[in-house]
């Protein structure tokens, strides 16, 4: 709401005091609330000016100013919880804030909630000395001769996760169940555009594989050049 003219103001303290009235009766004329009236005058007998404040700007957080200190604290430890947050803050900076507090400045930070989990077996050296092998054998070839396959499998037992239910109520379903009951999909893709893609009902085999490769890859290859390259598996030595 906007402040009132400092006119009006001046006007409302002048009425009061050329005398033969009250608080109640300006605040009546001037169609204003009487603790207005009261606050006016006791503006005016502290401050001497009738001039209006300032409007406050937001309410700083507990954590105003140390976005330094929070995205040490994360990268430290991305995958904490609050609480662990919370404790940690407190030990090493001596603050102890809520959970509340420390959610609304993580929030502030711009922080991303994805994660992308890899084997821990990338870590070890025997995986690390085959990366490094099979790097020396493809680095010479030319991107655009290079195709790769690989194949995802969808899972048919899927339901809603999400149900609306009154407070003090839960809704009960039951959960569709499967056992090795999904659709597999393969695909081979260059550096230009999807070479072929198959479907079938099942888990992917050596016999399924090689129908790929035999009714869907190899008419589309068109370039005795190309490197065919497929996650290690019990069929992946059928490409040649």
């Amino acid at each position: 709401m906007k402040s009132y003219s400092i006119e009006f103001r001046e006007k409302i303290v002048t009425a009061y005091f050329q005398g033969n009235t009250s608080i109640r009766k300006v605040a009546a004329r001037f169609s204003v609330a009487k603790s207005f009236v009261q606050k006016l005058l006791s503006i005016h007998k502290c401050q001497g000016s009738l001039e209006p404040k300032k409007p406050g700007g937001k309410m700083k957080g507990a954590l105003y100013g140390t976005e330094v200190q929070l995205q040490t604290m994360v990268e430290r430890d991305p995958d904490a919880t609050l609480l662990e947050y919370c404790e940690y803050w407190g030990e090493n900076y001596h603050q102890w804030v809520s959970k509340s507090a420390m959610c609304r400045a993580l929030q502030k930070q711009k922080l991303t909630l994805k994660k992308t989990s890899r084997s821990d077996q990338g870590k070890t050296e025997r995986v690390r000395n085959l990366r490094i092998e099979h790097w020396q054998k493809v680095k010479q070839i030319a991107p655009e001769n290079l195709v790769f396959i690989d194949e995802m499998g969808v899972l048919l037992g899927l339901t809603r996760t999400q149900i609306r239910s009154y407070y003090g109520s839960r809704v009960y379903d039951f959960k569709p169940f499967y056992r090795g009951s999904k659709v597999t999909v393969i695909g081979a893709i260059s550096l230009k555009k999807v070479l072929a893609v198959m479907t079938l009902d099942g888990s992917m085999n050596g016999k399924a594989f090689q129908v790929f490769v035999e009714k869907c890859l190899l008419p589309q290859r068109k370039d005795s050049g190309q490197k065919y390259f497929r996650d290690t598996n019990e069929c992946g030595n059928v490409v040649k």
